[in-house]
């Protein structure tokens, strides 16, 4: 007759440990809000003069007729290049607060093409050395770019002071956006793996998504950056929110000693 292997309770006590221990240095480590804002206040200039957003920095390219960056009063910050302006130029906000230099996280934000003109928007991350006017920050780039080729989700690098077109590591096939509507941008950087994803916020579902392995940049800021390529042109960015990734869990570096020491003591009794 066949009979059911079975463990004694010490050996059984054992199993259930290690499974535990185990089970905790696979478990997924939980997101940590470091940041969020919805962009309200009162209508004007961003940051402004108060305490509201001063852990924001402003770059922008260098012209006679910079780019404009204000509150609506309703929610949302309007990046724009007015009248008269260059042909070409960026701009770029970045959060400099507590928490702000993040090696693995995900920014999200809800942003809109007021104007449907060759022009990208998005979110920076891992930016390094930001500076106010005149600095040169470097990093990744996740959002939408329209240029010749369509309207199309990409994920760049080397952004510095160039169109983040001319430094594409990944990019979606051409999509449809519209200028009356809202859309959720989701940019994840865990180690090497850059995840860029664009949600309709009409019903949730997911638009498309990029994945690329890079590991040009490791830690650093995060932000929001808009290229116009024409004058009298307008974005907005409805929200912001930075989440910090934490590393794995490190039970699995005690595994070997916690085993150790259980055989050590059930050896000792």
């Amino acid at each position: 007759m066949r009979t059911t292997p079975f463990l004694p309770l010490g050996a059984l006590s054992i199993v259930n440990t290690i499974a535990a221990i185990l089970f905790f240095a696979v478990a997924p480590a939980e997101a940590a809000v470091v940041y969020q804002t919805d962009f309200n206040g009162t209508a004007g200039a961003f940051p402004g003069s108060g305490s509201t957003y001063a852990d924001w920095t402003i770059k922008r390219s260098g012209t006679a007729t910079p780019t404009t960056l204000s509150l609506t009063g309703n929610g949302v910050l309007q990046m724009a290049n007015p009248v008269g302006a260059t042909s070409s130029q960026f701009t770029m906000a970045y959060y400099q607060g507590s928490g702000s230099q993040v090696s693995d996280g995900k920014v999200t934000s809800v942003v809109q093409f007021i104007s449907n003109n060759n022009q990208s928007m998005g979110i920076m991350a891992r930016v390094q050395t930001p500076s106010a006017d005149g600095g040169t920050p470097d990093g990744y780039f996740a959002g939408i770019l329209r240029d010749a080729s369509g309207v199309r989700l990409v994920i760049s690098k080397n952004i510095q002071f160039t169109d983040v077109g001319s430094y594409i590591i990944a990019a979606s096939s051409t999509i449809s956006v519209s200028s009356t509507n809202y859309y959720r941008l989701e940019f994840e950087f865990v180690g090497d793996q850059l995840t860029a994803s664009l949600f309709s916020t009409s019903n949730g579902n997911l638009i498309t998504s990029i994945n690329v392995t890079d590991s040009s940049y490791t830690s650093g800021v995060t932000g929001l950056r808009t290229n116009f390529r024409s004058a009298d042109r307008t974005v907005g960015y409805d929200s912001f929110q930075l989440e910090a990734i934490p590393e794995p869990a490190t039970a699995a570096l005690l595994l070997p000693a916690g085993i150790a020491g259980l055989l050590l003591r059930r050896k000792l009794k």
